[in-house]
Order: C-alpha cells, then structure tokens, then sequence
C-alpha cells in the first residue's frame, strides 16, 4: 500500500506536533509501492509497523521519532500556546551546528489556539495564523521556541529562500472587515528564524494578494514562482515573480518586481491539462 508523508502524518495525528525522524525519512518512503514504475520495488520494504507505545506515530522497525513540540503547550519563549493546526515548515542551518526551524500555522479564525500576537511582529491583531520558531541543537534538543509572525491568516504552505529565511503564504483572499479582520490578507511574508525581528511582519505585496500555496526560487536567476490554491471557478494559475533586486537577500523582495502568471494560447482553462509532461 503506497502512502504520502502527509497521509501518514494525518493517520498518526503527528501533525499536532513537531517530530523529529531519527533515521532517512525519504527511504521510508521509498520502501513504499509507488517508489518505482509500475508500483513494485522488487523488495519487501521496510517490514510492519510497530505499534507505539505512546499511540503517537508506528513506524517500522529500527526507525524512531523524538517530538520536539506539542499543541497547546506553553512556548518556551513564555509569550502564550504552541498554536494549532502546523503546516508547511522549513529548516535552516544556524551557527554552531544549529537548525532553525520555522513552522506555519494555517489557522483560519475559528482556530482553536491562535498564534500569540507580539509587538513588532503582528500584521492584523485579528488574525489567527502565523509562524513560530523552534531553534536545535544538533542532536534536535529543543533550545528556544517563539513567535515568528503573527496575525496573518490561514499560513498554508510557502518556501526557502537561498539566503535562509521562510516565505509564508497566507491561502486566503479575506479583507479588512471580513471575519473581523482589520486588514486585507492573501499576501506572502518572509520570515528569519534565527532573529524574527529582521523581518517583521511586512507583507510582499508585489507578489500578489491571492489564496497562495507553495513558492520555489530559481537560485540561479532569482525568479520566484508561485502556486495558487484557489477552490472555485476561476481556478488557480500559476505565477513567475521577477524581483526588482533579484537574490538580494534578507529583506529584498520588499523593493518590489513585475508578477507575471502563465497563459497557453488556446487554451482557456488550464486545470484541464492533467496529464504531467504535457
């Protein structure tokens, strides 16, 4: 039986927490059916799954996890809750063998725990969703966690940048005066774990305000490429951003640049081209 990571992570409710894999997540999978054409891998995989004693996350033999940090549980930075419903993260390398982690929140405003607003680093005190921060050392011990951003709605996915820091994509096109909201949200912001407070919480407006997911950066040209999420007619496109500072760093995609979305002559609706290559 073939499985995704977020398959997984669903069935095992590990998604309300941090975790840590000790061992090559990625073989794990790989072990799986759909690893190869056809859907055989010629081997057995990596055997059953052994039931956790904890309840949390079974995972074949000679793999473990180490939960790094868990919903509702203070934050060590003492400034409120671990927020509810994580989503995409990214992990970037710090000094002295460090990782940093920077973690979405995809709280909309029914969010059962919000992301604690923090002066300096609150875009609309209305908003529920947001980033923190989880800082490691190299064996994944836990050594701070904190607000990275806070009030901004429904942090879905986003992306690195080359000079390691988080881009989060708010998947959402709510404005000022919608579910309470005091500002227009649908924007990307960007994100320092290791110092927060480089960032703010500014939102790229030149990227567009729209339901976005996922961006990846050319890091040879410096183009952003961007996905939209949207759930009705017109169905999402699917952008190219071309920074007036290209690869400028921290800070830098602030200076603006030409957003771009990709059309096919002839054809009108790309959500009908489902076959990949074509």
């Amino acid at each position: 039986m073939s499985a995704t990571r977020r398959q997984i992570l669903s069935r095992t409710g590990a998604t309300a927490a941090g975790i840590a894999f000790t061992g090559a997540l990625s073989e794990l999978f790989a072990g799986s059916a759909s690893a190869a054409p056809g859907g055989h891998t010629g081997r057995a995989g990596y055997g059953p799954l052994v039931p956790d004693p904890e309840g949390l996350l079974d995972l074949p033999a000679g793999f473990r996890y180490k939960v790094l940090s868990r919903q509702g549980d203070p934050l060590r930075s003492g400034e409120g809750l671990v927020p509810s419903n994580p989503d995409g993260m990214g992990a970037f390398a710090g000094r002295r063998g460090r990782v940093h982690l920077v973690r979405n929140h995809e709280n909309r405003v029914t969010g059962r725990i919000g992301v604690p607003t923090v002066p300096g680093l609150t875009y609309d005190p209305a908003g529920k969703g947001g980033c923190t921060a989880l800082e490691l050392d190299g064996r994944n011990n836990v050594l701070g966690e904190r607000v990275a951003i806070a009030g901004t709605a429904v942090n879905c996915a986003g992306g690195p940048t080359p000079w390691r820091t988080w881009l989060t994509c708010e998947e959402t096109e709510d404005r000022a005066g919608t579910n309470g909201y005091t500002k227009d949200h649908g924007f990307i912001f960007e994100v320092d774990g290791a110092d927060p407070r480089r960032t703010g919480a500014v939102p790229l407006t030149a990227m567009g305000r729209f339901q976005h997911e996922a961006i990846a950066i050319d890091p040879a040209s410096g183009i952003v490429y961007e996905t939209e999420d949207a759930f009705e007619r017109p169905f999402g496109l699917f952008y190219r951003f071309l920074p007036h500072r290209p690869l400028g760093g921290t800070g830098s995609l602030r200076a603006g640049g030409a957003l771009e979305a990709m059309r096919v002559p002839g054809v009108a609706d790309l959500s009908v081209i489902q076959e990949a290559g074509t």
